[in-house]
């Protein structure tokens, strides 16, 4: 087999894998509200059925369109391992995060030990099966939509670990990486350029500042740029992977991100529109303006219905039903500011743009309104020590995509302009795409008011990413002319090199971070043993966590415990565990 056979197999194969980690995530969320529908739980029989839709899914799929045996059986292989070592991966970790251990946990909890969303309130299901309740976390979970609570739950349910949900960050990430490296390698890149772009995009700053918790700011992102992944591999038609799974893949990804937050649907819905309207452009240049429109508007119709009525019954419907208001509680009539006191106090006058200014050319902190403090601009390309250790923080306010990004973001603003007029000229097609890729994020940008923090704006992270891709491109094509001017080569290869430090350098730091959670997980896990061998034979009092999440935490080691309201200077041998979130009361002295 020749090099060009064996690329053309890896393509497909990394295609294949892609699309499958992305219709098991899926069809785990899809077969569990199924099963809600018809009023079952989520039992530890749950993730097992799922997969095996999953598998039966993919193979009628492959089989419909001519793959064959071997191909199938290896990418399911492959994605089954990636799955499980994902699973086993998070299951070593441990949530550090407020939210995390606060609301998330609290959603996940309910939905393993029973909560229905679709016909419950979850303060409900709380009080009649004597779990802790809190009317404030019930507010966000009945309300928000529920795709990752829900995979979490399932693994929750299978692996009697809560930790263990937060593989969906690890699999998701991996499909995009897959996907892309597909389509790279496919179309402009050589492999190893693919796999370092994909790399880059997969494992960004906002992902690797949230992998370890349940935050889903990053896997929102990475649903974005799947969903566009697949946009564009349809309106390529040079990429000639079966049409059929690119809309499959199309579909899925826009369930995911509609289903993840509710700033999903307004993405989906920009970058969606977008190439919808492109697509009847094109048509119409080919006299099939009213069946393309019949296809595509049939296409996102039942794609939005079963996003919205169906998978996000229990958000959407049931919002709509309660409050005449499907974004309950976060816009329309009865919305619940959670962001003015979260934002600096210069913030309060600002329009949209000009926030994201601040934020972008300013220094990583996390300055609010509680704390009176206000954004510093700096010169880019600079960092300071306060930076780097403000970068430790999941959700950091201003300068969220780290202390390197606003010179980055400016380099990469130069390329594209200069990428885009090279296109113009030589290829009107592939700048057609790529002009829709940049109209979609600067209007989803500017749409979105709060987009100056940026994890609730992922999709501004396409900029850099972008610009590397139209680096290397250029850098193949430098290289393949026959008149070789070496003077724009090295030019173009040390800009390559140049952005990819940067950007290298600039999310390691929020990799690091990471590396030094691993010191505390070992901690934590010390801890949760000491309280699973002192609860053996008797039940344990602790005061009410503020995060009530922690305590299915307490219930996966089997711990019996009481949540008592004695003063802890009442007792002897008092002791904290979990990052010291769990107070352990001893004896009445």
């Amino acid at each position: 087999m020749n090099k060009s056979k064996i690329k053309s197999v890896l393509e497909k194969l990394c295609f294949s894998i892609g699309l499958y980690l992305l219709l098991f995530l899926v069809s785990v969320i899809v077969y569990t509200t199924i099963m809600q529908f018809f009023s079952q739980p989520i039992t530890s029989n749950t993730l097992i059925i799922s997969t095996i839709f999953s598998i039966f899914i993919y193979g009628i799929i492959s089989y419909i369109n001519n793959g064959k045996l071997k191909n199938i059986l290896i990418t399911i292989v492959i994605s089954l391992l990636v799955i499980s070592g994902s699973i086993l991966f998070a299951s070593k970790t441990y949530d550090l995060t407020c939210d995390g251990n606060s609301y998330h946990k609290y959603a996940i909890g309910n939905l393993k030990s029973g909560w229905n969303p679709i016909y419950q309130d979850s303060y409900d299901f709380s009080v009649s099966n004597n779990l802790c309740e809190d009317t404030k976390t019930s507010l966000w979970i009945d309300h928000y939509p529920k795709a990752t609570w829900t995979f979490a739950a399932t693994v929750y349910a299978f692996t009697s670990d809560i930790e263990s949900g937060k593989a969906i960050t690890i699999i998701i990430a991996i499909s995009l990486i897959f996907l892309l490296t597909s389509y790279l390698s496919k179309r402009y890149l050589k492999i190893w350029q693919s796999i370092l772009v994909s790399i880059f995009i997969g494992f960004g700053p906002i992902i690797c500042a949230q992998i370890f918790s349940y935050y889903v700011d990053g896997i929102l992102g990475i649903s974005i740029y799947i969903l566009t992944m697949f946009l564009i591999m349809i309106t390529d038609k040079k990429y000639d992977m079966n049409n059929t799974e690119k809309w499959i893949g199309l579909c899925i990804s826009i369930i995911l991100c509609i289903n993840i937050k509710f700033t999903g649907l307004v993405f989906s819905g920009i970058f969606s529109f977008f190439f919808y309207v492109y697509w009847l452009y094109k048509a119409k240049k080919e006299d099939k303006l009213l069946i393309e429109f019949k296809r595509k508007t049939i296409f996102f119709a039942i794609t939005l219905l079963v996003s919205i009525a169906f998978v996000g019954s229990s958000s959407y419907v049931k919002n709509l039903l309660d409050h005449k208001n499907p974004l309950y509680p976060l816009f329309g009539e009865g919305k619940v500011d959670i962001i003015t006191r979260l934002q600096p106090e210069i913030f309060g006058n600002k329009t949209g743009l000009e926030k994201l200014f601040y934020s972008i050319f300013s220094e990583t902190a996390n300055v609010s309104y509680a704390l009176g403090s206000s954004p510093e601009f700096k010169i880019p390309f600079t960092v300071t020590s306060q930076e780097i250790k403000n970068s430790s923080i999941p959700d950091v306010r201003i300068g969220g995509y780290g202390v390197l990004f606003s010179g980055i973001f400016l380099v990469s603003v130069v390329i594209i302009i200069f990428g885009m007029i090279k296109l113009y000229k030589n290829n009107k097609i592939e700048f057609q795409i790529c002009s829709i890729v940049l109209i979609s994020v600067i209007v989803s940008t500017i749409i979105m008011t709060e987009s100056w923090w940026a994890r609730y704006a992922p999709q501004l992270y396409i900029i850099p990413i972008l610009a590397l891709i139209m680096l290397f491109a250029n850098l193949n094509f430098l290289f393949e002319t026959k008149n070789k001017n070496y003077i724009k080569i090295i030019f173009t290869m040390l800009m390559c090199i140049f952005m990819c430090s940067t950007i290298f350098i600039n999310t390691y730091n929020f990799v690091e971070w990471r590396i030094k959670d691993i010191e505390l997980f070992e901690k934590v896990s010390t801890d949760m043993y000491k309280i699973k061998k002192d609860s053996q034979g008797k039940t344990m009092n602790i005061s009410k966590p503020e995060f009530l999440g922690l305590l299915f935490n307490l219930n996966d080691q089997n711990v019996k415990f009481n949540i008592t309201n004695v003063d802890d200077q009442n007792v002897e041998n008092v002791y904290s565990v979990y990052n010291g979130w769990i107070k352990v009361l001893g004896d009445k002295k």
